[in-house]
């Protein structure tokens, strides 16, 4: 079984960028008149330079050129989190999080989620972290129910319950675009807790 520790914020954080990377944001914006083509434009900018390692030059198009767009404060979090272009500070990471969060981020509010669930700058707090990761699941977010998934599974800061398990891993397998990785690691725990409990996946 996968380790929950400081890895699960570091996968968040490549989920919202692949989530980013891949154009899904494009749907859930433009389309629904939520931000202009010149935002989104911008937003890409800012992407693309954050996976060229330009972190400077993401780190002002976010902060500066449209710090009211949620995914844009989400990567600000993210960056202020792991001290990526800038120093890391974890209040910083926390407000910006929050604000992504606030206007209906979900991966933000996963990351939160599991800030929480490993004590990282806040007290470990498993019953916060469940009811933010149930908030995100709620809204079909497929990270939030993998993360709710394992914490059935190993009975972190919940009563251990396979089935559970078993229904949230299907719902996240059967989610997300193909290759998504949060879709693939879904499937491959669903596939060993089936192994290895072949009595809950009948």
């Amino acid at each position: 079984m996968r380790k929950f520790i400081v890895g699960i914020v570091l996968s968040l954080t490549a989920v919202l960028i692949t989530s980013c990377a891949q154009n899904e944001v494009k749907t859930k914006t433009i389309e629904e008149g939520q931000i202009s083509n010149t935002e989104m434009s911008l937003l890409k900018d800012g992407i693309k330079a954050f996976l060229n390692k330009d972190y400077k030059k993401a780190f002002d198009i976010f902060q500066n050129e449209i710090p009211n767009n949620a995914k844009a404060q989400g990567f600000i979090g993210i960056m202020y989190l792991h001290g990526m272009g800038v120093k890391q500070d974890f209040k910083e990471a926390r407000k910006w999080l929050d604000k992504s969060a606030n206007q209906g981020d979900m991966d933000s509010l996963n990351i939160i989620a599991s800030l929480y669930a490993e004590g990282i700058s806040v007290e470990q707090d498993y019953k916060k972290a469940i009811e933010l990761y149930e908030k995100s699941a709620n809204t079909g977010n497929i990270s939030a129910k993998d993360s709710l998934a394992y914490l059935y599974a190993t009975g972190k800061g919940v009563e251990k319950d396979l089935h559970k398990a078993y229904i949230y891993w299907t719902e996240a397998s059967k989610s997300g675009k193909e290759g998504n990785p949060t879709t693939i690691r879904a499937k491959n725990s669903l596939r060993i807790l089936c192994e290895n409990n072949p009595e809950i996946c009948k």
